[in-house]
């Protein structure tokens, strides 16, 4: 009976060193649990704030959609490039009447 008594004094050894390292485990797994929670959480703050700016700075080159009059970075260029054109265009045509001037001040002068 001895050998049984030293047999079950072993298991008991061996099965508190398996509940100690299963408390381990647990503990473990407990903290990881929670850091995880607490880096998705960080993650989803910066997503929103990521997100929001996204949207403010799509805002700013779009323009607002209240349509309080701001047209945005991209009808602040489609304004410019239509003045420029129109500024080319009048140019343009300066351009042509100062050379048809030229062209009858040269025919005068040739008389």
């Amino acid at each position: 009976m001895t050998e049984l008594g030293a047999m079950a004094s072993w298991i008991d050894s061996a099965l508190d060193k398996v509940q100690a390292d299963l408390a381990r485990a647990r503990s473990i797994l407990s903290d990881a649990m929670a850091r995880l929670f607490s880096t998705f959480s960080t993650l989803r703050t910066q997503l929103a704030e990521e997100t929001a700016l996204f949207e403010r700075a799509l805002q700013e080159v779009n323009g607002s959609a209240g349509g309080n009059g701001d047209a945005g970075l991209v009808g602040m260029l489609r304004d410019v490039l239509s003045r420029f054109v129109d500024d080319m265009v009048r140019i343009g045509a300066s351009s042509v009447k100062i050379m048809m001037e030229v062209e009858s001040l040269r025919g005068h002068t040739q008389q």
